[in-house]
């Protein structure tokens, strides 16, 4: 994990220090980027994978940074143990809980320091976020009702075969999920 961390900081301050980006046209600053997406949420206690829709909003702070906030639903699969009238015979009830996601988020686009193009019709960049979870589960089911982190740096594409409406998918790693897809508008 920390030689990924290192690696992408290396890539990330190369990128940086060795790209002259005044006066290039490809630039994020004050543009809107809204993302409509869907991430699984494996669960430690059952084997099916759930996952938390998700909308976040983004805005370009520089030619290559955005910053942003999102926020998401899903529901999360609870189980309770029971021992009805103390004998040692036990049984599970299993149900699914909803969970509420929330945080903040950064970008870095790596196009606007190759890019010349003005509108170009992808993204390439590195997202971190930072934020955390709730799940609220009923008293007595596992995992209870508490708030979770939830935190990860991927490595996302964006392609926008209409010019403002277009697909994302982000990999990397998390601590909850590792992968997220869906819509993007930029405007």
């Amino acid at each position: 994990m920390m030689k990924k961390i290192i690696l992408i900081t290396a890539f990330t301050t190369c990128i940086l220090f060795s790209s002259h980006v005044k006066g290039q046209n490809y630039s994020l600053k004050d543009r809107w980027n809204i993302q409509l997406g869907y991430g699984t949420y494996p669960s430690d206690y059952s084997s099916s994978v759930p996952g938390i829709y998700t909308l976040g909003v983004n805005y370009g702070v520089l030619d290559f940074l955005e910053v942003g906030a999102y926020m998401g639903y899903g529901k999360l699969t609870t189980f309770e143990n029971s021992y009805p009238l103390g004998n040692n015979v036990g049984y599970l009830s299993i149900k699914d809980a909803p969970a509420l996601s929330y945080g903040l988020k950064s970008s870095l686009h790596i196009l606007p320091f190759i890019v010349k193009k003005k509108d170009f019709w992808m993204d390439l960049y590195l997202t971190g976020k930072y934020g955390g979870y709730t799940i609220f589960s009923k008293e007595g089911y596992t995992p209870s009702r508490k708030i979770l982190p939830d935190y990860g740096i991927y490595g996302g594409v964006a392609v926008y075969p209409l010019k403002h409406v277009g697909l994302f998918g982000e990999y990397g790693y998390g601590n909850k999920t590792n992968l997220r897809f869906g819509l993007s508008f930029k405007f």
